[in-house]
């Protein structure tokens, strides 16, 4: 087997290693500030290995250059001896142009009850049509910036959301693609407190008792918001994937 000579990502002080490029899970491209003959800038590659990102050298332990990201991308395909589609590997266009996928920023709202105030959607069906306050991350949008403008959005209130409390990957289905919702926690708002929905996209909001998560909420929304509830109240934040497997009954544990 080739092998092949990196340093770590930034430094030359400590000098290069050998990594057997069995070991190399991934690599992008990086523009570096130095120029090939003083004319642009030049592209070399950062390589993931089990030790961390580490710098592809040359033979006399500097960094490797390109002129363009195009040919730092197929050189390094072919010292790792894996095709420009991935084969396996992490490419650069991964990074780049990674695979569609939705983000949303949902926000746990209680009022002085311990109530989370949920909405009632006007596009969605059965169960489906309530859940959290809250929606998509529009392009170049941070979950927390989308969690912050949906509030408004659909309540007309002005909350800054706080920590985050619960992540649940969903697979994607016939009719909505793949996606990852994060819950903040958005604080209490008093029952008194009157919302302002937007027309024709939400009919109603009820703030609802955790006894009524499952005879209100989808199996998936009630799940993730147990488990959003378990965080706020001191339990761990917990990454949730796909649908529960056994159906979530919301237990009042409120004194």
């Amino acid at each position: 087997m080739t092998q092949t000579r990196f340093v770590h990502v930034g430094t030359n002080e400590f000098g290069s290693t050998w990594v057997n490029p069995d070991r190399i899970t991934g690599f992008y491209i990086q523009r570096l500030g130095g120029a090939m003959d003083g004319e642009g800038p030049v592209y070399g590659a950062q390589l993931l290995t089990p030790q961390g990102v580490q710098h592809l050298v040359d033979g006399k332990g500097e960094k490797a250059f390109w002129p363009t990201p195009e040919a730092a991308t197929t050189a390094v395909a072919a010292l790792l001896k894996t095709p420009l589609d991935g084969g396996g590997l992490h490419g650069a266009s991964e990074f780049v142009a990674p695979s569609p996928r939705r983000l949303s920023g949902l926000a746990l709202i209680r009022n002085e009850h311990g109530d989370v105030l949920v909405v009632e959607k006007a596009y969605r069906r059965g169960q489906e049509r309530f859940g959290l306050v809250g929606g998509h991350a529009e392009g170049g949008e941070a979950a927390v910036v989308a969690c912050h403008r949906e509030i408004a959005e659909e309540t007309g209130l002005h909350i800054v959301p706080g920590r985050v409390l619960a992540a649940h990957h969903m697979p994607a289905t016939d009719t909505v693609a793949e996606g990852v919702s994060m819950v903040f926690d958005c604080g209490t708002v008093s029952t008194e407190q009157p919302l302002t929905l937007p027309e024709g996209e939400l009919l109603a909001y009820q703030w609802l008792s955790p006894a009524r998560f499952a005879e209100v909420l989808a199996p998936y929304q009630a799940w993730r918001v147990n488990v959003a509830l378990d965080a706020a109240g001191g339990g761990p934040v917990r990454y949730l994937v796909g649908h529960p497997a056994s159906p979530v009954g919301g237990e009042d544990t409120r004194p």
